[in-house]
């Protein structure tokens, strides 16, 4: 039989191509590369991978995921809202003196049964900065416009939440996952992205865990944090549990970015970029307004580059 020379090739995680080896290295021959970073015409990348396949290929399952927002006008009103810090103070007030106790570290969804959520009414905020708020969050609830509570249990069935708990999750911060889910829907077509998700739980065995909002491009993740939080020491922690798990289910490939409400951005993107991933990029309030752009320039940014 006809021996047929090998020829290796290897993934360049760093610039998202294939390298092949030379056939025939004795004659000069050099190694050749196959960029996988850009699309046709057609806006097909050369490896197209869907995100069940690419967590398959790390030996993970997709659990669940959805790739709806959650009461989307309402998300956008509580974003505005963190852009002012005295609005942010007076919201983040609320949820401590309100939501706070309704928790159950206890519990396996950190909050108190529904049996008991059912028949609790939820005080709203008075202040006058969150009126606007409060107004389009209560439309988004179906519920009365002058009311002075949310039922939590009629407003968890009118917008459609599986567990009470999962409405509580939503007004402690889960709405901001939402808000960057719209965005990346909006940045869909431009940027060639696949599938933005929220709430993606991959699974491997008994191990589960859960990424806020995901997207792929061709076969590479990228993989947004949401915190609401503006604490240097809570965003490291968000952070670099964020870039751990993308890259279990992305490889080295993975774009990781986190999307809080501080400050001061920078000093948390320097130092985890000093320790962790000098890749990672941090948005901060200031960045809320402009967040679809913001978004879309990261996305853009050649694998590797800095911020």
């Amino acid at each position: 039989s006809r021996r047929v020379a090998p020829q290796f090739s290897y993934l360049d995680a760093r610039h998202l191509r294939m390298v092949f080896d030379p056939r025939s290295p004795e004659t000069g021959e050099v190694s050749s590369n196959e960029p996988l970073s850009q699309p046709d015409a057609d806006g097909k990348f050369p490896v197209e991978l869907s995100l069940k396949d690419l967590l398959a290929l790390h030996d993970w399952q997709h659990g669940s995921s959805s790739d709806k927002p959650i009461l989307p006008d309402a998300a956008e009103a509580l974003l505005r809202v963190c852009c002012n810090v005295d609005a942010a103070e007076e919201w983040a007030s609320w949820k401590r003196e309100k939501l706070d106790p309704l928790k159950d570290r206890q519990s396996g969804t950190g909050w108190k049964d529904d049996s008991i959520l059912r028949n609790v009414c939820l005080d709203l905020p008075s202040a006058q900065n969150l009126e606007t708020a409060v107004e389009v969050l209560l439309i988004a609830l179906k519920l009365p416009a002058k009311t002075g509570c949310i039922p939590l249990g009629k407003a968890a069935l009118n917008a459609g939440f599986v567990l009470i708990s999962d409405l509580c999750q939503w007004l402690d911060g889960g709405w901001l996952e939402s808000a960057v889910l719209q965005r990346l829907i909006c940045l869909r077509k431009t940027h060639h992205l696949q599938s933005p998700l929220i709430n993606v739980i991959p699974k491997k065995g008994g191990t589960r865990f859960e990424v806020d909002v995901v997207a792929t491009r061709g076969y590479q993740l990228f993989a947004v944090s949401c915190s609401t939080d503006a604490g240097h020491f809570l965003l490291k922690h968000k952070l670099f549990e964020a870039t751990v798990r993308a890259r279990q289910i992305g490889g080295d490939e993975a774009r990781i970015a986190l999307v809080c409400c501080s400050d001061h951005p920078e000093w948390v993107q320097a130092e985890m970029r000093r320790d962790l991933d000098p890749h990672v990029t941090v948005f901060g309030r200031d960045h809320l307004l402009e967040l679809c752009k913001k978004l879309s320039d990261w996305i853009a940014e050649p694998t590797g580059a800095g911020v």
